[in-house]
């Protein structure tokens, strides 16, 4: 059994590095002025995300516009205030955070009902 379990952790460990082989991923950071960084998330040398950072402390959180990229046309944006969503647009639209919390309550309580309707006799 252990080298059934060791076998599969070599080829997952495998997977894992030749997928890290054939992606390349880097960030920049551009020191916008004493509270605010700009970031640049690059994946195979093409733009994927671009967005802001506020710095209070030592950490960086997210703040203002935030855009992901596919074939260089932004396919999403979204905002941030002080590391708080605010909303994000899709292709689908905009979302405010509010709307995506309830979305995920709803899926919660969905989950809930189908594990007491199944302990219901």
């Amino acid at each position: 059994m252990k080298t059934v379990l060791t076998t599969v952790a070599i080829f997952l460990l495998g997977l894992g590095a030749a997928a890290q082989e054939t992606v390349e991923s880097r960030k920049t950071y551009e020191l916008l002025n004493e509270n605010l960084v700009k970031t640049t998330i690059y994946t195979d040398g093409r733009i994927e995300q671009t967005g802001y950072y506020t710095i209070l402390g030592n950490d960086l959180i997210k703040h203002g516009e935030w855009r992901i990229y596919s074939n260089g046309k932004i396919v999403s944006r979204a905002m941030f205030n002080t590391g708080q969503l605010v909303w994000v647009d899709t292709s689908e639209g905009r979302v405010t955070s509010e709307q995506i919390r309830v979305r995920k309550l709803e899926r919660k309580v969905e989950r809930l009902e189908r594990l007491v309707a199944a302990t219901q006799p």
